[in-house]
């Protein structure tokens, strides 16, 4: 159903495409769509995942360490705080701690929005889910207009999103197009992240010997250089722990619902789908 061929399109709902903006990879569809996402898979580099796992790590180690001297931990609010400064680290090299509490909080009215009905009305949450996003627009245009006057460049994915490739799909993209999908893959990635995090604590801690065999599998991984970040090749050593993520994923869809609209009338396993 995610094919144009297969007589269905992507589309969200206009509410979303005015939080999200309507240059977000997720308003889009056809040709558009895959010269985007062509550009946006730069995110995924061996290079750029290295990095970001360590730095992951390192946020995981730092939260572990806060949370022996509390009583109660709410896993999904902490795994919400590591993953946005995680995917913040990795798309635009934001790390201070103020600048980083105040996007997360405009981030949050935004996606508090995303999930409220569309009035427009002054003390409602889809009206303060704009004002945020307005915010959360005029902090990553003033990280642009930084980048571009060669005032600040470090090597990350906004910068890769700044510079033209050779490929005819490297074509520089428009501040517009930056920013809406910056936002977009801020609140994608901080949300299933997270919600998949929250799910496999809950399932390990439902299956008490599957947690036991993935200790004792993978403890002695750290024992080797405890004072080293995970990288790529220890992940890669984690055959087990993969199993239980993507065990975890089939069992709790990360992602609620994704909507299509029907090209044309057709039928589904015997269903009628109208088309609309």
């Amino acid at each position: 159903m995610a094919s144009d061929s297969m007589g269905f399109e992507k589309r969200y709902m206009r509410s979303i495409a005015e939080l999200l903006g309507d240059q977000s990879l997720l308003c889009m569809s056809g040709d558009l769509h895959d010269v985007l996402r062509h550009r946006l898979s730069g995110l995924f580099t061996a290079e750029s995942l290295c990095s970001t796992i360590k730095h992951f790590d390192a946020l995981v180690v730092k939260a572990l360490k806060e949370w022996k001297e509390r009583e109660t931990v709410f896993v999904l609010d902490e795994a919400m705080k590591i993953t946005f400064n995680a995917i913040c680290k990795m798309l635009i090299s934001l790390e201070r701690v103020e600048e980083l509490e105040k996007l997360r909080k405009d981030v949050a009215e935004v996606i508090e929005a995303m999930l409220a009905f569309p009035f427009k009305l002054p003390w409602t949450r889809f009206y303060r889910g704009l004002k945020a996003r307005k915010r959360v627009m005029d902090t990553l245009r003033n990280i642009i207009k930084f980048r571009r006057q060669g005032l600040d460049h470090p090597k990350d994915f906004l910068q890769s999103l700044l510079m033209k490739g050779e490929s005819p799909f490297d074509a520089p993209l428009s501040d517009a197009k930056i920013q809406d999908n910056t936002l977009t893959l801020i609140i994608a990635g901080q949300i299933t992240t997270a919600s998949a995090i929250a799910w496999m604590v809950k399932y390990l801690d439902e299956n008490q010997e599957i947690q036991e065999t993935v200790r004792a599998l993978h403890f002695p991984l750290e024992i080797k250089d405890p004072d080293t970040l995970l990288g790529l090749d220890v992940i890669n050593e984690m055959t087990f722990a993969s199993k239980i993520v993507k065990e975890a994923l089939r069992m709790a869809s990360i992602v609620s619902w994704f909507p299509r609209v029907a090209l044309r009338d057709c039928y589904i396993e015997g269903y009628r789908i109208m088309k609309g």
